[in-house]
């Protein structure tokens, strides 16, 4: 659906759909050794920052049916898929769920 998508001051790496299923994917990457591995590189005020780029661009695109959000983290040779998540789980702070 989308790669590397700008929503006013904010990103998203990867917007994809399978089936009736919308999954915002970020991806972190980071050298071997790095001082902080791609696995927790995703901070809270990253996450407020994804939710409101998807919020966004849902209001553009409004979308039916499930959404789910993963990351993936890449160091050196190897990329880990991290388990999906439900979207709510996007959500931290003041930020509520997008339905």
């Amino acid at each position: 659906m989308a790669w590397r998508c700008k929503v006013g001051r904010y990103e998203m790496d990867l917007l994809v759909c399978r089936g009736d299923e919308l999954r915002l994917i970020e991806v972190k990457a980071r050298k071997p050794g790095a001082w902080v591995n791609a696995d927790i590189a995703l901070t809270n005020e990253q996450r407020q920052r994804l939710q409101m780029a998807l919020r966004i661009w849902l209001e553009r695109v409004p979308w039916p049916s499930a959404i789910t959000f993963q990351r993936v983290s890449w160091s050196g040779p190897r990329a880990k898929f991290h388990d999906a998540e439900k979207w709510e789980s996007l959500a931290i702070g003041g930020y509520g769920q997008t339905r």
